[in-house]
């Protein structure tokens, strides 16, 4: 078994991209993490000074750390909740979330109304969602979805 984490699941710290993995001890796991290490000296960076010190402190298992990561996760799940639910008053498509902080409703039952204000891509309601109403939503294209207006999919 291998066990990976990160900053931002593990302690809700959006955004800082320090992540880990720990091995097993035996002969396999060494194997697997030599040529995950090596794969990874490829692909990725060191992550800043800033980030590595935040990193070091929110993985002290002190019960400071452990008393703040419960309240934070608590208020992560209970604005994220909020946030679900006010979608689903919104009569929005949305799945209940199963993480800290992310929803991914769809805008379809919204299509005429958004048109008629000419956005038609996810990357429009976006920057309409910030500019208008001072909320910042991820593209539905940087997951994965069809950009090419409402009938070819789902816009979040």
């Amino acid at each position: 078994m291998i066990l990976t984490g990160g900053l931002s699941k593990t302690y809700s710290a959006g955004g800082w991209r320090v992540g880990y993995a720990v091995f097993p001890t035996n002969d396999f796991g060494k194997a697997v993490q030599t040529a995950i290490l090596a794969y990874a000296s490829e692909c990725w960076s060191v992550a800043s000074a800033p980030a590595q010190e935040a990193a070091a402190v929110a993985f002290d298992t002190t019960p400071e750390m452990d008393l703040y990561r419960t309240q934070v996760s608590a208020l992560h799940t209970k604005c994220t909740l909020e946030l679900y639910g006010a979608l689903l008053r919104l009569d929005l498509d949305v799945a209940q979330p199963q993480g800290a902080f992310y929803v991914y409703p769809s805008f379809q039952p919204f299509a005429k109304r958004l048109e008629s204000l000419r956005i038609k891509t996810s990357a429009q309601l976006s920057s309409w969602l910030i500019t208008e109403c001072g909320i910042a939503a991820l593209l539905g294209s940087v997951f994965g979805e069809d950009d090419a207006g409402f009938s070819g999919g789902r816009y979040r």
